[in-house]
């Protein structure tokens, strides 16, 4: 059974158990569009493309891991899609029905007269947010059934920098952040918002550990810091725990069981340091071992990492490999994966289930 055949609906996906599902972005080989593709992922580390999602015309230029459009973990699960060319511009969100991602005709959110640069949806998609440039404007927006309606607005966080925003897993924290300026968390109860920290520095990755008690920041070499900071949450309490030893950070992930955390950084050769990798052996997080991912990753591609849920797999778009995660050290599995036809990338990979 092809590729083609399961994507364009000529035979049915394959009834097999995958050890984890991703969202993957790639491009087509004219770079004109943006494509949209599950995945599953098996212990074997094979990975089967199971469909296309709808194309997304709209084409970013710089489509890297941070910028992926956004799918929740929670059901139902839809995909936040935010470049739409217009003025102002829509956000689309595309909904997971039982054949595949479709575009709803009520799930649209439209901004305001400046231009979305980030979004997330919460975990159960009950809250969409936007940050919207120029001045910056944090939009958050309520879903009813498949429709997005605007909810509030909060402070902004910088003038005319790009912003980002990310939710804490149980949607009681949110988080907006840019490159050129802060990092604001917001705490929710109902439907209202309070500033309860402002961490200053600069960022241009920001992500909650899976079970929420760790928050993870990369700010770029040549901003506040050149390096990736892990907070440690305690109650609305955000504490610096430790910071990396590398800069130049493309993706980092920490696994589900908060034990590990791996990022790899912006080197396009052979460097040894392409990977930096942080462990908690139950005393708290040491710099561990990097033994056995792979040596290097190719210049024509973001290294973008996604993780199973289980703790036990990893991801590496950049290299398509799929490793295990060992106890100590890492094993690449199987050969590498190929993109789908008539695509390069991928350029963002992002677990879902």
């Amino acid at each position: 059974m092809s590729v083609s055949d399961l994507l364009l609906g000529g035979a049915e996906a394959p009834k097999e158990s995958y050890a984890f599902k991703v969202l993957m972005l790639f491009r087509d080989t004219s770079g004109s569009s943006n494509f949209y593709y599950t995945a599953g992922i098996k212990a074997s580390g094979q990975l089967d493309y199971i469909s296309e999602v709808v194309d997304k015309v709209t084409f970013n230029s710089d489509p890297n891991c941070t910028y992926i459009d956004y799918i929740n973990k929670g059901d139902p699960k839809f995909i936040l899609s935010k470049y739409a060319l217009s003025s102002p511009q829509t956000t689309f969100v595309d909904k997971l029905l039982p054949a595949g991602f479709t575009r709803t005709t009520q799930g649209t959110i439209t901004a305001s007269s400046s231009y979305p640069q980030g979004g997330q949806l919460s975990n159960n998609a009950d809250y969409a947010v936007l940050v919207e440039a120029g001045p910056t404007v944090i939009r958050v927006f309520k879903r009813t059934g498949d429709t997005f309606s605007y909810l509030t607005s909060l402070p902004g966080i910088g003038s005319t920098a790009s912003g980002f925003a990310t939710w804490s897993p149980d949607g009681t924290y949110l988080v907006a952040y840019g490159y050129l300026v802060g990092c604001k968390i917001f705490k929710r109860s109902g439907d209202t918002f309070t500033q309860i920290a402002d961490l200053g520095n600069r960022a241009i990755i920001v992500k909650f550990s899976q079970q929420g008690n760790y928050l993870i920041m990369y700010s770029p070499a040549g901003q506040a810091f050149g390096a990736v900071m892990v907070y440690k949450r305690t109650g609305d309490a955000f504490t610096l725990a430790f910071t990396s030893s590398t800069v130049g950070a493309i993706d980092v992930v920490m696994t589900p069981d908060e034990k590990t955390l791996i990022m790899s950084n912006s080197s396009q050769d052979s460097n040894p340091n392409s990977w930096e990798v942080w462990r908690d052996f139950g005393s708290g997080f040491v710099q561990a071992a990097i033994t056995g991912l792979p040596a290097y990753k190719p210049a024509s591609h973001y290294n973008n990492l996604a993780v199973s849920l289980d703790s036990s797999l990893l991801i590496s778009g950049g290299h398509h490999n799929i490793i295990k995660i060992n106890a100590n050290d890492f094993t690449i599995l199987g050969a590498t994966f190929d993109a789908p036809a008539t695509r390069t990338g991928p350029y963002g990979v992002m677990t879902y289930a």
